[in-house]
This record gives C-alpha cells, sequence and structure tokens, in this order.
C-alpha cells in the first residue's frame, strides 16, 4: 500500500501534493543511493518541487544557449549530450547509458 501512495503522490504536480505526499516522497528519495548525502531541506524540497516525467526516445529537453530553468534526473535509459565546441560547429558529444539500477526507482518506473 505505501508502495502505491508514494508513487501517486510523486505522479501528482507539485501544485497539488498534500504535506502527506511531500513526507511519502522525502521517505522514498533519501533511500536513493544518489541522493543519500543531500541535507534534508535539500530532499524535501526535492520532493516539493520535482515531479515524474517519462521521455520519449528522441525528445530535447534543452539545447546550448536556453536559460536554465529545470533540473533532471535520469532515473532509467540514455542520454546523449551535444555542444558546440568553437564557431566552425563542431560537435562534442558525451553519451551516458548503463545507469545503475535502484530498487526504488525500478519501482517507480514500473508503474
Amino acid at each position: 500500500m505505501a508502495t502505491t501512495q508514494w508513487i501517486l503522490a510523486f505522479d501528482r504536480r507539485p501544485g497539488d501534493r498534500s504535506v502527506r505526499d511531500v513526507e511519502l516522497i522525502c521517505g522514498r528519495l533519501r533511500r536513493l543511493e544518489a541522493l543519500s548525502r543531500l541535507p534534508q531541506q535539500v530532499i524535501a524540497h526535492l520532493a516539493h518541487h520535482a515531479f515524474y516525467e517519462d521521455v520519449e526516445r528522441g525528445v530535447t529537453l534543452f539545447r546550448q544557449g536556453d536559460i536554465g530553468t529545470s533540473w533532471y534526473m535520469i532515473l532509467a535509459g540514455k542520454v546523449e549530450v551535444r555542444a558546440i565546441q568553437d564557431k566552425i560547429g563542431q560537435y562534442e558529444i558525451a553519451s551516458i547509458s548503463g545507469l545503475k539500477s535502484d530498487p526504488i526507482v525500478d519501482e517507480l518506473i514500473k508503474t
């Protein structure tokens, strides 16, 4: 039951979350290894403002030069980062994949 509750809470947009929703999300985020060293205030901020979004392959999240308005955490899959290195237009490409699986993340992705 608690598993379903935290996923439902995380699925709600931040403005629609209750205090209980934020508490449930905090509890799960604290258990993620990648976030385990963050102060409680940061975890609480993430729990209140972050939301889950499943992005289809090939979607551009932002472009070089865009003003940053979001922070992304990749739970599973692969991301490709391209940056123009010089005025000629040559690209530097970085690819991140093979992300370590986490039971909490797996639980969220399977729903």
